[in-house]
């Protein structure tokens, strides 16, 4: 059975409207560079990771197993983002929109837009955030299951990854049936 999510079998015109999502988002290190980093977060050999499973701006999945063989999903924090990175970007793009920008109500709108952006993200840096985000919401939902994060992985002081239960994906035959049908 065929999942969405990183698989080479695929067909080809569904992956070419994937990879349109997903150009610029790439990992930002190798399998095997992440499975240095979860051996170092969580203990060597507790997680063998699999496979790439996604990646978006600020961060990226891998695939893994547990030592019993469930499968788990690692998300990790891309290599070179950190909150100083980010203090810095926010910082650039306020210089160059106060010292470009001349209409008020202009500098203002971006001011803000920027701020927004960088808040948003800021709030995605911390992973324990994300996990009680999840905690919270699987305790009070009663119609749905919740993939639980099992546990944060910290580095010098920041929280840099999680591990969370795998969700089962959607079938693609699944899927190609249910836009049949409501077309």
């Amino acid at each position: 059975a065929q999942t969405f999510s990183s698989d080479d079998s695929i067909p080809d015109e569904l992956s070419t409207i994937l990879k349109q999502f997903t150009s610029n988002c790439t990992t930002s290190r190798t399998t095997k560079e992440a499975q240095t980093l979860a051996d170092e977060l969580y203990g060597q050999g507790k997680y063998t990771i699999k496979k790439s499973f996604g990646a978006g701006t600020i961060g990226e999945t891998y695939l893994a197993t547990t030592e019993d063989g469930k499968d788990v999903v690692i998300k990790m924090l891309k290599d070179g983002v950190t909150p100083e990175r980010f203090a810095e970007d926010r910082s650039l793009f306020v210089k160059y929109i106060e010292e470009f920008v001349t209409d008020p109500k202009e500098k203002e709108y971006k001011l803000n837009l920027i701020n927004s952006m960088f808040d948003a993200w800021d709030s995605e840096l911390n992973f324990a955030l994300e996990a009680q985000g999840a905690k919270n919401l699987a305790d009070s939902a009663t119609r749905f299951n919740v993939a639980q994060t099992l546990e944060v992985g910290s580095k010098n002081g920041q929280n840099i990854s999680l591990v969370m239960e795998k969700a089962n994906g959607v079938r693609l035959d699944t899927l190609l049936e249910m836009v049949e049908l409501y077309k």
